[in-house]
């Protein structure tokens, strides 16, 4: 049987895939000499490794995609994009993440409407327990900073109107106003960026 064929669209998807999984299973050992490769990961890599302390990427980074939902939390079984208890206890576990990425804000960072915080409590506790030198959200769009125990929290606007330059050396960071809004109003916008 001949195997079945795919279109140019699964063929595009399936390079990008590999694309990513070979770079991600590959960034540790660059920089590394075949002699150092061997040295630290023995002759075969045959998982995704940790880089090596003086690795430009060796500061850990960490993500909770998607959004809450009620409906949604307790279930194994869930769209991608909403995320579940399941998530909210690996997240906790973690040790040693230098910038935490969410979707959604935690609570008690100033992101409110109308009185009412729009932060998500299991977030706050994520960033309690982790404690991430830097934390980022971007569902609300509007930028905010604010503090977590030792954490610094940073809301991001969306891309048009700003984004933030992170060093990551002293994990300062700088907001650039990007002003690349053409003065139309999009068909659907947030209240209050009315």
């Amino acid at each position: 049987m001949d195997a079945p064929s795919l279109d140019i669209l699964d063929k595009y998807v399936g390079t990008l895939i590999g694309l990513a999984i070979g770079d991600a299973f590959g960034m540790p050992m660059e920089f590394l000499t075949r002699e150092e490769i061997q040295r630290r990961y023995g002759e075969q890599v045959t998982r995704f490794e940790e880089p090596f302390a003086e690795h430009p990427n060796s500061g850990l980074r960490a993500g909770l995609s998607g959004v809450y939902s009620d409906r949604l939390f307790g279930q194994s079984e869930r769209p991608l994009k909403y995320y579940g208890e399941d998530d909210i206890k690996t997240m906790k576990a973690l040790t040693g993440i230098d910038v935490l990425l969410t979707h959604e804000a935690p609570i008690g960072v100033g992101m409110e409407k109308d009185g009412k915080d729009l932060g998500r409590p299991e977030i706050r506790e994520i960033i309690e327990q982790v404690q991430p030198r830097l934390a980022v959200f971007g569902h609300h769009h509007v930028y905010r900073e604010g503090q977590i125990g030792a954490t610094r929290v940073i809301g991001l606007q969306q891309p048009k109107h700003s984004y933030v330059v992170l060093d990551t050396d002293t994990f300062s960071t700088e907001k650039v106003s990007a002003e690349l809004s053409t003065g139309k109003m999009p068909q659907w916008t947030y209240a209050w960026e009315r």
